[in-house]
């Protein structure tokens, strides 16, 4: 079992009506009761979500992981970037 807290914030910075910058932080807090663990994760990352048309999208985050856990072999110290790319095919 693992008890858990997490905590974010957010800020959005508008960009015409066909995008949105924004920058985001998150907390988590985990502690295992059935085994000798505790975590604690932050990431800040950035982000752009631009609408291209009406069907389609793309999102890209960059930003920094940075944590600590009392199991050695757990690390979430790093960085990462990623992009999406969405299409929407049709409503049902």
């Amino acid at each position: 079992m693992v008890g858990f807290c997490g905590i974010g914030s957010k800020g959005i910075i508008g960009i015409g009506s066909t995008g949105i910058i924004g920058i985001n932080y998150q907390a988590n807090f985990s502690d295992f009761t059935q085994r000798d663990r505790e975590d604690q994760f932050h990431r800040l990352f950035g982000h752009l979500n631009y609408r291209i048309s009406d069907t389609t999208n793309m999102n890209v985050q960059a930003g920094v992981s940075l944590g600590s856990s009392t199991d050695e072999n757990i690390d979430f110290d790093g960085w990462f970037f990623s992009i999406n790319y969405n299409l929407q095919l049709g409503e049902f």
